[in-house]
């Protein structure tokens, strides 16, 4: 598992509702975020695009862009045995 989605574990219990479903979503599918706009995962993730930048920023990104850069650098640094 890498680092952004482990620290949403780590943090889910001080979550809102709203950012819990973000991060449900997330965890359901990691690695599926990438090619979707704020607008889209909102959609997705039955939430608001003003819960993402929240959710983002919990998690010490400045926004939802920052976040999707983390994880494909993460999804990119993976290594496979």
């Amino acid at each position: 598992m890498n680092r952004t989605l482990l620290q949403t574990q780590l943090l889910y219990d001080e979550m809102g509702k709203s950012e819990k479903k973000v991060a449900d979503w997330l965890l359901s599918h990691p690695g599926e975020v990438l090619p979707y706009s704020i607008t889209e995962l909102a959609r997705l993730s039955e939430s608001s695009e003003a819960t993402i930048v929240r959710f983002s920023k919990r998690l010490g990104f400045s926004g939802y862009q920052e976040l999707k850069l983390s994880l494909a650098q993460e999804k990119e640094n993976r290594v496979v045995s």
